[in-house]
Formats: structure tokens, C-alpha cells, sequence
């Protein structure tokens, strides 16, 4: 009779399909109602040894957020508004939606307080079909994540700070020998890794930081300055006077659709910690104060940051800067030299520790809300399902409600034709919404082989085997085993 092992399946019958990386994390009760009001996400028997302080996951936080984003969206926002006031109308509006996003976020973090991140929110709020939220996860992660797209911006930067005189290839070359770089160090040296993560932070914050202060600098040496033309920059025309405040504005929904888009790619990241939750030391009481920290200071840096581009840039040279215009506002305050060497070197730098890019941002963006708007809508079908559950943060139920209406609105605009059918791409309108959808509509079809098809064909079906590690770590493996069992 061949060995038999737990739950009565011989062993010769279970044989491992899948085993994902594992991921630490705690020692989870199986009843939710057996967490007590001041868990903070260490169980008795849990490993309390934690990498990540309040400050490594603030700065984790903000190492993710200000990235490429405040350097090379920004003349692309102009473009698609078209005028001042409603590039920082757009900018507004993208923070207020960025706190609703970041407060349903908190609340499911706070709920499960477990690494995933929006994979365990989904997982819990559908659990039928079975595999499918996380295989959407998967794919959307795997085929949108243009970690690729960001080291380009860096070669971008790098090339321009240099001067060099760089086609395509080569700066694709570039971008590939940094992305090489980067996952053998976060692959295989750890805590050099996550030091140099945080040297890189610190260096974003001082970077946003100056370029922060810049326009306000400018315009305060304007008032005590009397020779104006010596001064290399050009008039803040647009911000002095009402009229040219909207004088341009773009009022097409398709456009201010993709402007609010790419807002909310200079803000990705704001939940980065819920994806390592079980590397956090007290994750609970450090998610509900570092996140909202790192609104409130990404938020003042990118208001600032963008009044110095209007101030100091000229706002046709904004519009066709591309994802330079960082590198614009550092050449003409800091001159020819400094200015166009240094700090272009640092934000290309900077560029190699985040995901995104700037064309492929739309195509990631939309199937992202529609993600997004699953896992508000599982919120709410949570706290239906399980109201007397204890949540040691609850999101104010209107911020909820226009997360959903403003998640509907985006995945609908971006179908509404702009002015002369021509946005500000050279294709098609609606090629990344269709894109988007297609990239889901290959996740579905891919889940539909691997977990119906396949099993139904060689008779077995996947099953979940939960093991705990010397170190604390849960790893969860699929195994085949025999339909017949």
C-alpha cells in the first residue's frame, strides 16, 4: 500500500504544480473573528523579528512614489490640459482621489494585515472563481509592470546630462544593462539592496526638494532684483493674471481622462507598504501613519515642484519637453554646466528604483482602475459580509463612493473622442484601453487553461497546502491531486 500522508491522499498522488515565492509573513489565525481589537499583526507564536522601522517603510514608501513620475509626466499633463489652471486643477483633483484610493487601502491593509497587498484583498473579497483575482494580479503585474520603460527614462536623462548623442538602441542598451543590475542586486545581496533603496529615497526627497523651492526662490530674487533680464528664466506669464491662468484648457474628457492617469502614476506607490506587511515591525500602527505621511509630503513636493516648471519654463517648452522637462527647469536656473549635468545624472539615477514609464503608463493605468475599482467594490462587499468584524481603520464611506464613480468614470472617458479625434498620441485614441482590456481578457483565458481546462483534461485538481518555515514564513503551494480522491 503506498504511504499515505496528512488528509489521507497517498503521497505518489500530490505532486507540487506551483510553488510561488514565498513571501514572510505571520502565523495567520483561520477565524477573523478571533482578532482582538489591538492586534498589530503579530500573533502569539509569530516571528517578531522585522527588517522593515517606521522609517526604512516611509522611505520604502516614498522611493516608490517619487520616482520618474515629478520628472517626466508633468510636460505631459501640460500638453493634455493645455493651459495653468487646469494643469493644477488636474494635479488637485489627482491627490483628492489619490487619498480615497490610499484610504480603502489603509482599511483592507489594516484588515488583513498581510504581504500582498491588493492580490489578498482580492483573493478574500472573491473567492469564487478560485485563482482568478490572483492570476489578474499575476498578469497585470508581469505584462504591465514596464520596469523596462523607467530604466529607458533613466538612459533618457543619462544621455542628456552627458550630452550624448545616443539612437535608440543605444539608449534601450543602456536601459537593459541597468535593469540587469538591478534585479541581480535585489535578487541576490537583500540588505545592500534595501540600504541603497534608501540612500536612493533620501537623495529623491532632496532632489524634489529643490526643485520644490526653486519657482518660489525665483519669484522672491524677482522682487528685489532690477535688472529682470539678467535673470535666466523666462516670465511667469499664466500664473500672475486670471485670463491666462485658463487661457488653452483643454476641456476634452478623453484628455483630462489621461492627464488624471498619468497624476495617478506620479502617485503609485502611496500603498507600497501593504504589499510587505509582514516585514513591517508593528505593521498595523505603521501603515495608518506612514502612508497618509507620505500623501501629505508627496502632495506639497508635487504642487511645488509643478509651480516651479510653470514659473520657471516657458509652457510651449513644457508642453514639447517630453519627459525632459526636469532636466529644462535645472538647465536654466543652474546654467549650461551644473545644471545640465549633475541633477539630470541624479534623477536618471533616482529613475532606476521605479516601475512605470511614460507612453506604456496609459496601457498599465487602465487596467489598473479597473482593478482598483474591484477592490473598492470588495470593501464595500466585505463590510456587508462581515459588519461586526473589527477594522482598526474604517474609510469614510464618501471617500469610498467617488473612489467607485471616478474608477467608473475613467475606465468610460478614455472612449470619448477628443477634439478633432486626436489626442496627444500618434495612434488611436483608445489603443491603450483596448490594450488594457485585451491584457485582462488573456489573464481570464489564461486562468480558464490552468485551472479548468488542464485539470479537467488529466484528471486532478489543484489544491492549497499551507507550510510554516523554521523562520515563521508561511509558503503556500499548489498541488495536483487526483480528481478521484
Amino acid at each position: 500500500m503506498p504511504p499515505v500522508n496528512e488528509g489521507g491522499v497517498p503521497s505518489h498522488e500530490r505532486q507540487p504544480l506551483l510553488e510561488p515565492r514565498s513571501n514572510p509573513t505571520d502565523r495567520q489565525v483561520s477565524s477573523p473573528t478571533r482578532i482582538a481589537p489591538d492586534y498589530n499583526g503579530i500573533l502569539p507564536g509569530g516571528d517578531t523579528s522585522k527588517n522593515l522601522s517606521w522609517t526604512s517603510a516611509y522611505i520604502l514608501v516614498m522611493s516608490r512614489v517619487i520616482g520618474s513620475g515629478i520628472f517626466a509626466t508633468p510636460g505631459s499633463i501640460v500638453k493634455s490640459a493645455g493651459s495653468v489652471g487646469l494643469t493644477l486643477l488636474v494635479w488637485l483633483a489627482g491627490t483628492i482621489l489619490a487619498a480615497c484610493g490610499l484610504a480603502v487601502s489603509l482599511e483592507l491593509g489594516c484588515l488583513l494585515p498581510k504581504s500582498g497587498g491588493d492580490k489578498v484583498y482580492l483573493e478574500h473579497a472573491y473567492p469564487r472563481p478560485k485563482y482568478l483575482a490572483s492570476t489578474l494580479i499575476a498578469v497585470h503585474a508581469v505584462v504591465l509592470g514596464f520596469t523596462a520603460s523607467n530604466c529607458i527614462v533613466f538612459a533618457k536623462y543619462f544621455t542628456f546630462a552627458f550630452s550624448i548623442e545616443a539612437n535608440d538602441f543605444q539608449q534601450k542598451l543602456l536601459a537593459v544593462s541597468l535593469l540587469t543590475v538591478i534585479t541581480i542586486l535585489h535578487g541576490f545581496f537583500l540588505r545592500p539592496g534595501i540600504w541603497i533603496q534608501n540612500v536612493l529615497g533620501w537623495l529623491k526627497l532632496f532632489i524634489v526638494g529643490i526643485v520644490s523651492v526653486t519657482g518660489a526662490g525665483i519669484v522672491v530674487l524677482r522682487l528685489f532684483e532690477s535688472n529682470v533680464e539678467a535673470t535666466p528664466v523666462s516670465e511667469p506669464r499664466g500664473i500672475v493674471s486670471w485670463d491666462t491662468l485658463w487661457e488653452g484648457s483643454n476641456w476634452s474628457w478623453s484628455l483630462l481622462s489621461t492627464a488624471l492617469f498619468k497624476v495617478f502614476y506620479s502617485y503609485a506607490g502611496l500603498t507600497n507598504v501593504n504589499n510587505v506587511m509582514s516585514e513591517v515591525k508593528n505593521p498595523v500602527r505603521t501603515l495608518k501613519t506612514v502612508c497618509p505621511t507620505a500623501l501629505l509630503t508627496s502632495g506639497a513636493l508635487y504642487f511645488l515642484a509643478n509651480l516651479s516648471y510653470l514659473l520657471v519654463i516657458p509652457l510651449d517648452e513644457i508642453k514639447n519637453g517630453g519627459e525632459l522637462v526636469g532636466a529644462l527647469l535645472f538647465e536654466r536656473v543652474f546654467g549650461q554646466h551644473f545644471g545640465k549635468t549633475l541633477f539630470p545624472l541624479a534623477i536618471a539615477i533616482c529613475a532606476g528604483e521605479r516601475d512605470g514609464g511614460h507612453i506604456c503608463l496609459y496601457v498599465e493605468a487602465y487596467p489598473g482602475q479597473i482593478l482598483a475599482l474591484g477592490v473598492t467594490v470588495g470593501l464595500l462587499v466585505l463590510r456587508y459580509r462581515e459588519p461586526t468584524r473589527f477594522r482598526p481603520f474604517k474609510a469614510w464611506l464618501p471617500a469610498v463612493w467617488l473612489r467607485v464613480v471616478m474608477c467608473i468614470v475613467l475606465l468610460v472617458t478614455p472612449w470619448i473622442p477628443p477634439p478633432n479625434w486626436q489626442g496627444d498620441v500618434d495612434f488611436f485614441y483608445a489603443t491603450y484601453a483596448i490594450v488594457g482590456i485585451g491584457v485582462l481578457l488573456f489573464a481570464v483565458f489564461y486562468w480558464y487553461i490552468w485551472t479548468v481546462y488542464l485539470p479537467r483534461r488529466g484528471g486532478y485538481r489543484l489544491e492549497e497546502q499551507e507550510e510554516i518555515l523554521k523562520d515563521g514564513t508561511s509558503v503556500t503551494r499548489l498541488l495536483r491531486v487526483n480528481a478521484s480522491i
